[in-house]
Parts: structure tokens; C-alpha cells; sequence
């Protein structure tokens, strides 16, 4: 009598060692995923330390005489508000302290005012110009006068020539000073007269005729200064008449002297 076959189905559903074997394969394949996933931020985090340590170390090995080079300041104007474009004027001109914010610049009454007519209330001011119609500023759209306006009523008197100055620290060495100026239109060399300081010492006296102008006519000046370690004064004096015209002044820049 033949003998009869008997096949058995092997699926998995029905076969526990198979079942457990692919259970066990695929465990393990999500643990290699996630140890995987867990080791790769430790090795870019060692890499970027090694780097990190590397940089140091190359940093470290520059030579001396290069790292302890006296950094150049940019070309920049190492003067504040040289332009006078600070505070924003909305009228067409403003009595400006010192104590004003961002103005940049302090304040003294000139050594030409007249003593007898100094007022003991009024502090020191400079009048700051919108430009408007023909009136243009040198740079910008402000500009100073530093024979100001009398915003008392007449005929009471108050000094109107005024001195600014600025106290300038920078990288010590050759550096040029520039403004601009002008003589109000309409006015006489003896309305329109300027003396510049540097550390005390006269470096410029500038007398200019604006009787036959009809607008303010900008001429540029510069000067050959020196930077040293300590901090050095510009001043800017206001002469001439004491008579609210006259003195006007824009674009200040200090920057080193290029060679």
C-alpha cells in the first residue's frame, strides 16, 4: 500500500521558533539603529572640539611680534557729530547745549565775549541751522553758527560767540583734520572770524567776507595734527563781532593721514 505524504505548514504565525528567530532579528535591528543614532552627536561634538582645541592651538603659535601690533582705527572720523546732524532740528534752527544727547560736543562762551555783557543764567549754546531754500549745509542737512542767537528780548544782553571743543583719543600718530566753513552771507570779515586749537596750541586763524554772498559759500580747510597716548583737545573758536551772525561751520573729520 503506498504511503501517504503528509506536508506541515511552517508559517510563521504557527511555528514558534521561527516566530521568536524574526522577532530577535528585528530587535536587533532597532538597536543598531539607535545605538547608531546615539554615537553620531558624541563623534561631531568630538570633532568640533578637536577643532576648536586645534584653532587654539594654531592661535598660540602665531608669532608675537604679530599679535601684539597696535591695531589701526578704520577710516573713520574719530570726531562725534562732526556734521552737526544730531539733534534731528524741526525748526529751522535751535540753541543746542552741551548736556544734549548725542550732540557730541561741550560748550564754553568765546574768550572774545565781552565780559560786561555775560549773563550769570544763560549756559553756553551753539545754534544749530536747518539748511533750507538756497542755504545748504557743507554735508548734510544741518549745520552750526558760532556767533548764536540772543534768545533773550533785547535790550538785555547775552554773549553770543561761543567755543566747541572735543576731547579725542584714538591709536597714536599722524592724523588730518578737516571742516568746512563759511561766512554768513551778507556779513563782513569782522562777523566771520574762527581760531582753531589743537592741544592748546593755535593751529589756524580764519577770517572770511560774506558781504557779497547771497548764500552760505563752503570752503574746505585741513590740517596736519598728531594723536599721542594721552587724549587731545580741539577747540573751535567763535570770533569777531559779537552780534548773532556770522561763524558758520560743518563737516568736522579727524582721520589718520594716509601715507
Amino acid at each position: 500500500m503506498p504511503r501517504k505524504t503528509i506536508k506541515k505548514d511552517v508559517g510563521l504565525g504557527r511555528d514558534p521558533i521561527a516566530l521568536g528567530l524574526a522577532g530577535a532579528y528585528i530587535i536587533g535591528m532597532l538597536m543598531v539603529g539607535l545605538l547608531h543614532a546615539m554615537v553620531s552627536p558624541i563623534s561631531v561634538q568630538s570633532n568640533l572640539s578637536y577643532n576648536t582645541t586645534r584653532a587654539s592651538s594654531l592661535e598660540k603659535s602665531v608669532p608675537s611680534a604679530i599679535k601684539q601690533e597696535p591695531v589701526r582705527p578704520a577710516f573713520g572720523n574719530l570726531l562725534t557729530n562732526g556734521s552737526f546732524e544730531f539733534p534731528l532740528l524741526r525748526t529751522e534752527s535751535q540753541l543746542v547745549t552741551e548736556a544734549t544727547r548725542q550732540f557730541g560736543w561741550r560748550m564754553a562762551w568765546s574768550t572774545q565775549s565781552n565780559p560786561k555783557i555775560l549773563s550769570l543764567t544763560r549756559q553756553p549754546a551753539v545754534e544749530v541751522l536747518l539748511a533750507h531754500d538756497s542755504w545748504r549745509a557743507a554735508d548734510g542737512s544741518q549745520y552750526a553758527r558760532l556767533d548764536t542767537a540772543n534768545p533773550t528780548a533785547r535790550p538785555v544782553k547775552t554773549p553770543t560767540l561761543v567755543t566747541i571743543s572735543q576731547r579725542v583719543s584714538g591709536t597714536p600718530g599722524a592724523y588730518t583734520l578737516s571742516f568746512d566753513y563759511a561766512p554768513e552771507p551778507k556779513t563782513s570779515a569782522k562777523d566771520n572770524q574762527l581760531t582753531v586749537k589743537w592741544g592748546g596750541k593755535v593751529i589756524a586763524n580764519i577770517s572770511a567776507d560774506g558781504s557779497k554772498d547771497t548764500v552760505p559759500v563752503w570752503k574746505r580747510a585741513s590740517y596736519s595734527v598728531e594723536l599721542t597716548s594721552e587724549p587731545s583737545l580741539l577747540e573751535v573758536v567763535g570770533g569777531g563781532a559779537e552780534n548773532s551772525q556770522g561763524n558758520l561751520v560743518d563737516n568736522f573729520t579727524l582721520v589718520p593721514t594716509l601715507k
